[in-house]
C-alpha cells in the first residue's frame, strides 16, 4: 500500500479500498459476523437468557444429540422454516 504520499480523502479512499479488497481475499464476499450480528444496545432482563432445562448427567450423547435435534426442528417449524 503506497498511501504515505497521498493526503486527506485520496488517503483515506486508499486505505479503504486497501482493507476493502483484503477482506474480499479472505472472505471471498461472504458475510463475515459483523455483517450478521447485531448489537445490543441494552442488557438481557433476568429470565429472558437461558431458559432451556439443565439435561441431566445420566443421558447418553446418544440420547442427547437426539433431543437436540429435535428441539432444533421444532425451532425451526415455529419459524416457519421447515413444515
Amino acid at each position: 500500500m503506497r498511501a504515505k504520499g497521498y493526503h486527506g480523502a485520496v488517503k483515506e479512499d486508499m486505505v479503504r479500498e486497501h482493507y476493502k479488497r483484503k477482506e474480499l481475499e479472505k472472505y471471498g464476499g461472504k458475510p463475515n459476523s459483523e455483517d450478521i450480528w447485531v448489537s445490543r444496545d441494552e442488557k438481557v432482563r433476568p429470565g429472558e437468557a437461558f431458559r432451556e432445562p439443565f439435561v441431566p448427567d445420566d443421558m447418553s450423547d446418544e440420547e442427547w444429540q437426539l433431543m437436540e435435534i429435535e428441539r432444533r426442528k421444532e425451532i425451526r417449524r415455529e419459524l416457519g422454516l421447515e413444515k
